[in-house]
């Protein structure tokens, strides 16, 4: 066989091979949700073939989830970022210099300075009580009263930063006193032009972020709660007649989450939540396919003469 053929020979077989994985994978998908013969079947196969079905769910779901909501998400990040940096210039002052030398502040404008909130954003803010991003005023102090009475987010003193965190509290920092630096309009553009280089890996990076996430919440959570679900798995088992061991009802748990998988996709895509609605269904397929499964056969009637 010539070189270039046999490369061809394994590439297709390799397509072939992920083809049938990808088939047998959708076939499995479509059993756990209903199929009496093949949860019956499922008694009597190993454990690890059904945590290798579980674990290409979650992938599956994760990755149908990252595609539907974090593909916008990427569009937005890089829209933003191919616009913040000139509107964030054009915002910026003039002439302005802050120099931090030793950790002291100072700052070549009449003070107290102010930073004040973009118009696009001034009446949202207003409702908070808040007019400037930024105030500089070196001859006071970093305080929560003194926040108050510049209205602002950020409060710079001469060696203290006072800020707002998340909760609506205020926080006080101390500077460095090995800190020194100077920020101005240049430098601030020439540091802007070392981050551009990176801006191409940040959705990127949201998106593998959320993928991981989601992978692992659904993974770890999914196998945490069928530590618990699998005891009603197992009751029902009971009720109907098969006798089975715990360890069997958590397997059968592995391929009945499905149905728990596509409900919670669909209950995200409508933006709807239905407490405990996935579990009862999840519940309701695994005896229904088991009373399907192991019901009695009907009798033959007799044929009229």
């Amino acid at each position: 066989m010539r070189p270039h053929l046999g490369v061809a020979f394994l590439l297709l077989s390799h397509d072939s091979c992920y083809t049938a994985s990808m088939k047998d994978f959708f076939r499995t998908m479509i059993d756990s949700v209903y199929h009496p013969g093949f949860y019956r079947e499922l008694l009597d196969k190993p454990m690890a073939g059904s945590v290798r079905y579980f674990f290409a769910l979650a992938l599956g779901v994760s990755t149908t989830i990252t595609l539907l909501f974090a593909l916008p998400l990427a569009a937005g990040i890089n829209r933003f970022l191919s616009q913040a940096p000139e509107q964030f210039f054009a915002y910026y002052p003039d002439g302005v210099e802050v120099n931090v030398s030793a950790g002291h502040v100072t700052v070549n404008q009449p003070e107290p300075y102010y930073f004040p909130i973009p118009t696009q954003f001034k009446d949202e803010f207003a409702l908070q009580g808040v007019e400037h991003v930024l105030a500089i005023d070196t001859r006071g102090e970093a305080t929560p009263d003194a926040m108050k009475l510049h209205r602002t987010l950020i409060l710079i003193s001469r060696d203290h930063v006072a800020y707002r965190d998340e909760e609506g509290g205020i926080r006080m920092q101390a500077i460095d006193p090995n800190v020194s630096f100077t920020v101005t309009e240049p430098w601030l553009r020439t540091l802007e032009e070392v981050m551009s280089s990176y801006y191409r890996y940040v959705a990127p990076a949201v998106m593998m972020t959320i993928f991981l996430l989601l992978l692992s919440s659904f993974s770890l959570g999914t196998l945490a709660y069928l530590i618990i679900l699998a005891l009603p798995i197992w009751a029902i088992l009971r009720v109907l007649g098969i006798q089975t061991t715990y360890a069997k009802a958590y397997q059968v748990g592995l391929h009945a989450t499905t149905i728990m998988a596509l409900a919670q996709i669909v209950f995200l895509v409508a933006m709807i939540s239905v407490p405990f609605l996935p579990t009862c269904a999840m519940l309701a397929l695994v005896a229904l396919n088991y009373w399907m499964a192991f019901r009695p056969a009907s009798p033959v009637s007799p044929p009229t003469v």
